[in-house]
C-alpha cells in the first residue's frame, strides 16, 4: 500500500481553488508513495520529497500535478514570489503559532 496520504485543510483548498487542482495532493501521494519509489529511497526520504512537493505547490499557488523535483526545491525554499505565506497557510489550516 501507499504509506503517504495528505489531508489538506478545507479553508486552504478553498483559498487556492481554481489554482491548485483538487487531486494535486493525491497525485503527489501516488508519485512519492509508489512502492517502487519508497523501496528505492526509503520511507523517510519519500515522505520528505512528498512534503517538499506539497509545500512548493502551496507556496507557488498553482499546481495541476506534482512539480519537478528541482522546481519544488527552489519554490519550497523561497526562490521567487509565493502565493501564500507560511503564516497564512497555518492560519487557514487552523494552526495557531506557538509563542
Amino acid at each position: 500500500g501507499n504509506p503517504l496520504r495528505f489531508s489538506v485543510a478545507s479553508k486552504l483548498t478553498e483559498k487556492l481553488q481554481y489554482r491548485i487542482a483538487s487531486d494535486t495532493f493525491s497525485k503527489i501521494s501516488l508519485k512519492f508513495g509508489d512502492p517502487v519509489f519508497v523501496s528505492r529511497v526509503g520511507e523517510a526520504d519519500a515522505a520528505s520529497a512528498a512534503a517538499l512537493n506539497a509545500i512548493a505547490c502551496l507556496r507557488k499557488g498553482a499546481c495541476m500535478q506534482p512539480l519537478p523535483e528541482q522546481e519544488a526545491r527552489e519554490v519550497a525554499f523561497g526562490a521567487g514570489k509565493v502565493a501564500i505565506s507560511t503564516a497564512e497557510a497555518l492560519e487557514a489550516a487552523g494552526v495557531k503559532p506557538q509563542r
